[in-house]
């Protein structure tokens, strides 16, 4: 008899999403070398995420300033909190790690890094 997997069966109709965190360090590195920006700056910021689910290995994601956030008293708990406070999204794009590459969009332009380059 086949066992059944309570826990599968909840991921099947649920978004994915990533708590708060560092911005993978790969990013943080491409964005202080692309932007000019203080490294300083750029290694304080923080990141949420959230799979796609038409694309297999693809996440979107959302990087901001954590003091900004404390500053206005939002709680940037996963990806969707940050839906309702737009202003405070520094960077957006999306991560593919079968390709290990990310698309990153700023205010006024849009940078394609790669994690081998």
């Amino acid at each position: 008899m086949a066992k059944w997997k309570f826990w599968k069966k909840a991921d099947l109709n649920r978004e994915s999403h990533s708590i708060s965190k560092d911005a993978p360090g790969f990013i943080k590195g491409k964005l202080t070398i692309h932007l000019g920006k203080d490294p300083d700056w750029i290694w304080n910021l923080k990141a949420v995420a959230r799979r796609r689910q038409d694309r297999d290995g693809v996440y979107d994601i959302r990087i901001f300033n954590a003091a900004d956030a404390a500053s206005k008293q939002i709680k940037v708990r996963n990806f969707t909190s940050l839906d309702s406070h737009p202003e405070l999204i520094l960077f957006e794009g999306s991560y593919d790690k079968r390709k290990n590459s990310v698309e990153i969009f700023h205010r006024t332009n849009s940078l394609h890094l790669d994690r081998a380059a």
